[in-house]
């Protein structure tokens, strides 16, 4: 059952190194949990670090089922969660 939350604003802009030991855990177990839980949108405002930010762009583009896109601005992650309705 879901919490009726649907949308995630994850804010990785300080972020810094890579997904190694995370990534699995991210993509095979917490969002096939938050998407099964009603997850429908994640604003992903992307890491400064160049590293790190390819790391998460790694990261996410073996995540499905749920409409991820990337920012570079907080502000705009936010602006386009409040777009999406249910």
């Amino acid at each position: 059952m879901g919490t009726g939350a649907n949308k995630w604003l994850a804010d990785l802009t300080a972020m810094e190194g890579s997904f190694d030991e995370s990534g699995p855990w991210l993509v095979n177990e917490l969002m096939p949990r938050a998407i099964s839980n009603g997850l429908d949108y994640e604003a992903l405002v992307l890491p400064k670090n160049l590293y790190a930010k390819l790391a998460a762009v790694d990261a996410i583009t073996r995540i499905r089922h749920v409409e991820i896109k990337r920012f570079g601005e907080l502000e705009e992650a936010r602006e386009w969660l409040m777009e999406k309705t249910r």
